[in-house]
């Protein structure tokens, strides 16, 4: 994990944790981009209503328009300079690059996507609490949406995408969020091609709105920063085998419950 810290929140940014995937909501719990101690997190109740999905600090992937894939496992990962560095494949004939990058009171969010289909998208920030409508204030221009409450701001920049983005706020489903009784997210959507693509956009969550509304800093030129990142990163030594080792013992385990007949 990369830890950012501000005005009291901690943020990190994430990668390569992996979790058995007989767990419940496996990819929220461990493969978001971003954890915040201000903001929590939400899960998804229903992997067939990706219309309505919140997908806070995720990336979705859709090739039908109603189921969805997120980063659940990475096939590789690593922290190189600062930057959080993972490889996914969501997806058959789809694998994602991701690269997280802290930039001011937010961080950076880029995609190089390779896919042999085409794939409706939605990427989410980080989570306000919206306790009545009237609670969350929004503003929004051609690339960027902020959600703003009584306390905190929330803000979503497109800085390259590969097709025309539809930004929004998501309600997420009440009860889906661990620390908010309903929750909103500000969010990106767009539909791309077969081929490869980039997306990159900013993502920052503050009580400090005017370190919002500031923006970030220069974004780095994408395709360098990807070869420099697979060049450089490397996970913890023994990531991978205690990472198998685990989901072994938990799928054992599970057999020798099941085997002695109880739940």
């Amino acid at each position: 994990m990369v830890m950012q810290r501000h005005k009291g929140v901690v943020t990190v940014l994430a990668g390569g944790q992996e979790a058995a995937d007989r767990f419940l909501h496996t990819a929220e719990k461990y493969g978001k981009f971003a954890y915040s101690t201000r903001y929590g997190f939400g899960v998804e109740r229903d992997s067939r209503c990706f219309a309505y999905g919140a997908f806070d600090s995720m990336l979705a992937l859709s090739a039908d328009g109603i189921h969805f894939a997120m980063r659940k496992h990475s096939d590789a990962h690593g922290i190189v300079d600062g930057m959080q560095y993972s490889r996914w494949s969501p997806l058959p004939g789809v694998t994602v690059e991701t690269a997280s990058i802290p930039a001011g009171v937010g961080h950076f969010r880029v995609h190089a996507i390779d896919t042999e289909i085409g794939l409706d998208l939605a990427e989410g920030g980080f989570s306000l609490p919206m306790p009545s409508r009237a609670s969350v204030s929004l503003a929004a221009t051609d690339n960027t949406i902020t959600l703003t409450t009584s306390d905190d701001a929330s803000a979503l920049l497109v800085l390259a995408a590969p097709a025309p983005v539809t930004l929004q706020h998501q309600i997420g489903a009440p009860g889906s969020h661990l620390y908010f009784p309903r929750a909103v997210v500000p969010q990106a959507r767009l539909t791309i091609a077969p081929g490869r693509h980039m997306l990159a956009s900013w993502f920052a969550a503050s009580p400090d709105k005017a370190a919002v509304a500031a923006g970030p800093p220069a974004l780095p030129v994408l395709e360098p920063l990807f070869e420099h990142l697979r060049a450089h990163a490397k996970p913890p030594e023994g990531w991978h085998a205690t990472s198998q080792n685990a989901v072994s013992f938990l799928v054992a385990r599970d057999r020798a419950t099941n085997g002695l007949g109880r739940a």
